[in-house]
């Protein structure tokens, strides 16, 4: 029997988180536990979490010091789960209702191990997709990846095998904020990525949201923890193809710095 399990990390959220959750119990294939993971909130907040879902036997919520970094969260779900499945939400974010049974028929149809969706991008003004008619990249190849993150996190969803294989969520304290991108650049040497144009997910766009606080700088630091991660593994082609974009994006940032001063 499939088993799919939902990870959230979460950080001073209820009422978002609660939105998430609620879209994660309603789908119409039933997941299995929707793991909730506070990073370090106000005691407040978290005795809010605990009394909504002290009687709810499909949600298993922890709090944990304060670590500033989702992946370390993720990871410890992906530890915790011992399901086949594993489904990426973030708090401030939700899913149509039939996002999870979508996916499965699509990873049975292409042999894939990692499914994703574009998603309906909501501001405060507005609400569109993320990628445009045209512009979403179902399949990205390797190469694609490394010069853009084609992939929303909280329309992913992997095998556990899979992730565990390249040692589970990236947890490094120097890409925090892009976990998920080195995740998917490790993964994108191991599975065959597959997607849907259909907006399956609903992708909140917060200007207090980590996201938003990231430098686009911050990519290079994904793609420097993928080339330590992979010396010695089995990933023939990759590593070199990415030490020469690794080169070429050293040396257009040099430039640009040098053309600032």
């Amino acid at each position: 029997m499939t088993t799919v399990d939902v990870v959230i990390p979460t950080y001073r959220e209820t009422v978002r988180l609660f939105r998430a959750v609620d879209s994660a119990k309603r789908q119409t294939f039933s997941v299995s536990t929707i793991w909730v993971l506070d990073d370090g909130s106000d005691q407040s907040v978290v005795d809010e979490i605990e009394a909504r879902f002290s009687e709810d036997k499909q949600v298993v919520f922890k709090s944990v010091p304060h670590t500033g970094a989702p992946g370390k969260l993720r990871a410890m779900a992906i530890g915790y789960s011992s399901a086949e499945w594993i489904a990426f939400l973030d708090s401030d974010d939700y899913w149509v209702d039939d996002k999870i049974a979508k996916q499965l028929e699509l990873a049975q149809q292409s042999n894939s191990d990692l499914v994703h969706s574009n998603a309906m991008k909501i501001t405060d003004t507005d609400m569109e997709p993320y990628f445009p008619q045209g512009t979403f990249s179902p399949s990205p190849s390797f190469c694609k990846l490394v010069t853009d993150n084609k992939l929303i996190n909280s329309s992913v969803m992997v095998r556990r095998m899979k992730l565990l294989d390249v040692d589970t969520y990236c947890t490094s304290s120097k890409v925090s904020g892009v976990e998920d991108y080195a995740t998917w650049l490790r993964l994108a040497t191991k599975v065959k990525l597959v997607g849907s144009p259909e907006p399956l997910t609903f992708y909140e766009v917060s200007l207090d949201g980590l996201s938003q606080q990231i430098s686009p700088n911050k990519r290079i630091f994904a793609l420097k923890d993928f080339l330590t991660w992979s010396r010695g593994r089995s990933t023939t082609g990759f590593v070199d193809r990415l030490g020469s974009v690794w080169h070429r994006v050293c040396v257009a940032f040099r430039i640009f710095r040098e053309s600032l001063v």
